[in-house]
């Protein structure tokens, strides 16, 4: 189970940053 909340909050972080490249590119 502590393999899969390090891979959630990989995605998640992940997923942070794409959103703040989507805003900045606008």
């Amino acid at each position: 189970k502590d393999i899969g909340v390090g891979l959630l909050k990989k995605i998640l972080k992940q997923a942070e940053v794409s959103r703040e490249e989507w805003f900045s590119s606008e």
